[in-house]
């Protein structure tokens, strides 16, 4: 007959032991071996748990391990902060069941100064709790270098600009991102004479210094709906304020407006096309010229971008006037999202009437860094948790304005 906890005080200690054991593992950040997961289930072992500890172990079902270890120390009263949060915290208890895992931050871990890593990009709250005893000296908690980086790679995902193919992201150690720019060479290389004068040739260079700029979004989020929801909302914020700071670094990276990140419409960073009256779209020719210009001059096209009055205009373009085939392919097929075999990008971020053709081996964007702030105290009267996202970017050098083409078409 399986017995109470509090029948026999030996049961204290066999689920202080199963405790331990689990938070073990936690703090090293990883799964249960075979050895533990055998002392797990003898310290249930004539209780009421064994029966729920055994299936749990025999399905592998690494989240009902931990209920039923919480469930044990509530019944033996091992009060801790971990027992708790297993007990009574349903998203890290979803969480584990969803990630198949026994990883729960429960701590820094000191290797070389990292920080823990969490399983999702924004921390729940047995990672938040953890991460008070890190430095908050501006004004909340900041990130693991990990998540920090995983940060970069969502919002690549999510920005035009920096998902394009062969566009070139160089982090940078400070705030300023300096480039030598071509500008013009002179000389001409070809058969020279034996010992004869080599000719030489000149060029000039500029030296473009690009600051980085914030991109700051702030979210709230109660904490009964951060408990409750799991990691489905947190993903949702994580997701919402990278979207967020990705359209507007994509809207900067396409524009010219000063005490922002330099675009492709700045001075320097392109060659400009501009239709004549009447041309009020982009057309197929158009496109096809510049990427035979962007070639002529020693470059390989890679993607287009399209502002999405003008990737509507190209994509509705047919043979014959409105009657023939579409000139882009079938509308069920690939052909309808490249152009000469490159990717297109439709955004309301590229100017109007524009279509914009680049190189973009040739094109070096600045990323400085990434930082998440959390805050409890903000909106303590609320039982709101804050949470605050900053990209610092410092915008994009064009190597040379041959490789990028803007083709604007007239608006009347």
């Amino acid at each position: 007959m399986s017995k109470n906890y509090e029948a026999d005080p030996q049961y204290e200690k066999r689920a202080g032991l199963a405790l331990e054991i689990v938070e073990n593992a936690q703090r090293e950040k990883r799964e249960l071996t075979q050895q533990e997961i055998a002392g797990v289930l003898h310290a249930s072992a004539g209780t009421m748990f064994h029966q729920r500890m055994v299936n749990a172990v025999n399905g592998e079902n690494r989240g009902e391990v931990l209920s039923v270890v919480a469930d044990m120390a509530k019944a033996a009263h091992v009060d801790t902060v971990t027992a708790r949060d297993l007990a009574v915290d349903p998203e890290t208890r979803a969480l584990n069941e969803r990630a198949g895992r026994l990883a729960g931050a429960a701590g820094r871990e000191n290797r070389g100064g990292d920080e823990m890593e969490w399983r999702a990009l924004l921390p729940n709250r047995t990672e938040l709790r953890a991460l008070k005893e890190s430095d908050d000296s501006d004004g909340g908690f900041t990130v693991p270098t990990g998540v920090s980086g995983r940060y970069i790679s969502l919002l690549r995902q999510r920005s035009v600009v920096l998902r394009a193919p062969g566009i070139n992201i160089i982090p940078l150690s400070s705030n300023v991102l300096r480039l030598p720019q071509l500008v013009s060479s002179t000389g001409v290389a070809g058969p020279t004479a034996e010992a004869a004068v080599i000719p030489e040739g000149d060029t000039e260079w500029t030296g473009p210094e690009l600051r980085a700029y914030g991109y700051k979004t702030l979210h709230r989020a109660s904490n009964e709906i951060l408990a409750d929801s799991a990691l489905e909302l947190r993903s949702i914020l994580a997701d919402t304020m990278t979207r967020d700071i990705a359209s507007r670094i994509d809207l900067d990276s396409f524009g010219a407006t000063t005490g922002r990140i330099t675009g492709f419409t700045a001075t320097g960073n392109h060659t400009k096309v501009a239709l004549a009256a009447g041309a009020t779209t982009v057309a197929w020719d158009d496109v096809v010229g510049a990427v035979a210009d962007i070639e002529a001059n020693g470059g390989t096209a890679t993607a287009v971008f399209a502002n999405g009055g003008m990737a509507k205009a190209l994509r509705l373009e047919r043979e014959n006037g409105t009657t023939g085939a579409y000139l882009q392919g079938p509308p069920t097929g690939d052909p309808a999202r490249t152009a000469q075999g490159l990717p297109i990008f439709a955004s309301n971020n590229v100017p109007a009437r524009s279509v914009i053709v680049g190189d973009m081996s040739r094109v070096f964007f600045g990323i400085r860094s990434t930082k998440l702030a959390i805050s409890e105290d903000v909106y303590f009267d609320t039982d709101e948790v804050g949470f605050r996202l900053v990209h610092r970017a410092a915008g994009l050098i064009v190597a040379e304005s041959e490789s990028v083409i803007w083709i604007q078409a007239a608006a009347s």
